[in-house]
């Protein structure tokens, strides 16, 4: 009998090597020997004389060419990744000899076209021995035939793709080629149906400005929740609920030809050089910040007052807040020369604005000064993404003096936090990385506790809530006659903040949580904008953010 208090898997490999991240996963789950068995490696070795592997002679120079700057592509591309310390080993793989981990080695019999593989049955006997409850394919070929049932829970896959737009390969390829504004990935069972699997996870974030960028950003993002999806089996030694099936799942893309190839490597040259030609002239994508009176979610924007930029810097992420009759406006302060953003206030009325100075000032980047009250005192939770932390300061004398009074968590790369009660809960959204690669933009987490200074969040079973580029990041949070509205950004490829909705919420808990969009808008309400991203409210006046492109001072 197999062990069924811990989960036995096995590795579908080709050889005795495989991707780094493969290779890192396995290593988890050897440090994680207490709700995981001893990983098996299933040795895929093969005749390169088969039939399906053999290399044809017909149009020898075109194929020349193709797998010429097919090569040189993504050699040069993984030249620029390589400066990424989180991503720069991808496409590297590792030997898994010096795990030292039982080997069970298989021949595959393929198929004429190379691409289908299935094993005799002597293999697929000495496979069923092992007895192993799941399989991660690992390598090559698409896999058919008894082996997809071996195991208690079949063999599980990624597909870096949103299957409901793409499927085939080379995954991250087309979606930045095609200036899609997001990349998906989903975590499949196999069946015999190619490119239709049973989806038990899925995922997206927003598109890198090349290939091999992107390839490594939704690989290196799908590996996380691949090993949750691990421990969640683990633990209830059971799959998750299957997603019903697509009836039009996405159009089957191949491998890009010599001419596709071209103009991407051309249009990436070009993008390349003019952007460098425009940020040595000193333009940039610089950010504002308007407001107009309050009408709910219909209030006029293109009938808003702009806030004058510092010289050198931009104003960004404006929250506002009415203190003894008069309306205060937060924002992020950003300066070009320091490269970080503090927090500053302004006072705003139907006249007009002042500047009131320097309200939160650190080492370190501050954006997003959300406010909140508990207890007759303010509080605000600007965002410190870049020390890892979640914090809250307590204001001492409003409106620009105000100390740190706690961190809230600490080791999470985690932005654009809202704290607010809703029937009888604290509850706290932020966009978390689980991958720690710095991409904040494509997850929405939910914690609620007792009250808002709490060291005790709970966790939802369902983090992410929304894991969707387009839809997770915070731009935003108010109220309306007491009913909650969220706002999120919407993002381009390689472009932040081209737009933002406006959703409802209407169920949340400590373990479930939904929302309707009720309002989408683009950056038209002026002349000239190249995007916006974010919006807030009182009673008294709409606070909101954009962007537009102009040569900086």
């Amino acid at each position: 009998m197999v062990n069924q208090a811990k989960l036995k898997v096995g590795f579908i490999i080709d050889g005795d090597q495989t991707a780094s991240s493969y290779y890192e996963l396995i290593d988890l789950l050897i440090k994680n020997n207490d709700i995981f068995d001893s990983p098996i490696i299933i040795s895929q070795i093969y005749d390169l004389h088969a039939p399906g592997l053999r290399s044809s002679n017909q149009n020898f120079i075109s194929k020349f060419l193709h797998r010429l700057l097919y090569s040189l592509i993504v050699r040069i591309e993984r030249l620029f990744l390589k400066r990424n310390l989180c991503l720069g080993g991808y496409g590297q793989t590792c030997s898994t000899m010096a795990l030292n981990l039982k080997k069970v080695m298989v021949h595959p019999i393929i198929s004429l076209s190379g691409s289908v593989h299935s094993f005799a049955e002597k293999d697929l006997k000495r496979i069923e021995d092992e007895q192993c409850h799941i399989f991660i394919r690992c390598g090559r070929g698409i896999l058919k035939g008894k082996i997809l049932s071996i195991a208690e829970f079949g063999i599980i896959s990624f597909h870096h793709g949103n299957n409901k737009e793409i499927r085939g390969m080379p995954a991250g390829f087309w979606e930045v080629y095609l200036d899609w504004p997001s990349t998906g990935f989903i975590i499949q069972q196999l069946t015999e149906k190619l490119d239709d699997g049973n989806v038990l996870f899925r995922g997206s974030i927003t598109t890198a400005s090349y290939w091999q960028l992107n390839a490594a950003r939704i690989n290196y993002k799908s590996k996380v929740f691949l090993f949750d999806l691990l421990k969640d089996i683990a633990k209830d030694h059971k799959l998750p609920e299957f997603e019903r099936r697509l009836l039009h799942p996405g159009k089957i893309f191949t491998t890009p030809s010599l001419k596709v190839l071209f103009n991407y490597f051309c249009s990436n040259i070009f993008n390349f050089i003019s952007n460098k030609f425009w940020y040595f002239l000193g333009y940039r994508h610089r950010w504002s910040v308007s407001y107009v009176q309050a009408n709910g979610i219909n209030s006029s924007l293109e009938q808003g007052t702009t806030i004058q930029n510092p010289e050198n810097g931009f104003l960004a992420d404006p929250f506002v807040i009415s203190m003894n009759n008069a309306d205060y406006c937060f924002v992020e302060d950003y300066s070009y020369e320091k490269e970080i953003g503090k927090i500053s206030c302004y006072k705003i009325s139907e006249s007009g604005y002042e500047s009131l100075g320097t309200a939160i000032e650190e080492n370190f980047h501050l954006s997003f000064p959300y406010i909140f009250k508990f207890e007759e005192n303010l509080y605000m939770c600007p965002e410190t993404a870049q020390i890892n932390e979640i914090r809250i300061y307590k204001c001492l004398a409003f409106p620009n003096q105000w100390a740190l009074d706690r961190t809230l968590m600490k080791d999470v790369s985690a932005a654009d936090s809202v704290i607010f009660p809703f029937q009888s809960k604290w509850f706290l959204l932020t966009n978390i990385c689980s991958s720690h690669m710095g991409d904040r933009s494509s997850e929405l987490h939910l914690f609620s506790a007792s009250n808002p200074l709490s060291n005790k969040w709970l966790k939802c079973d369902s983090n992410p809530i929304v894991f969707d580029a387009q839809k997770a990041r915070n731009g935003g949070f108010f109220m309306i006659d007491g009913k909650p509205y969220r706002v999120n950004q919407k993002h381009n490829k390689s472009k932040y903040g081209v737009g933002f909705s406006i959703n409802a919420i209407e169920t949340i808990g400590e373990h479930f949580y939904s929302e309707t969009e009720v309002l989408s808008i683009e950056p038209t309400f002026f002349k000239d904008l190249s995007g916006a991203h974010h919006l807030h409210m009182n009673e008294n006046f709409c606070v909101y953010d954009h962007s537009s492109f102009q040569k900086v001072k």
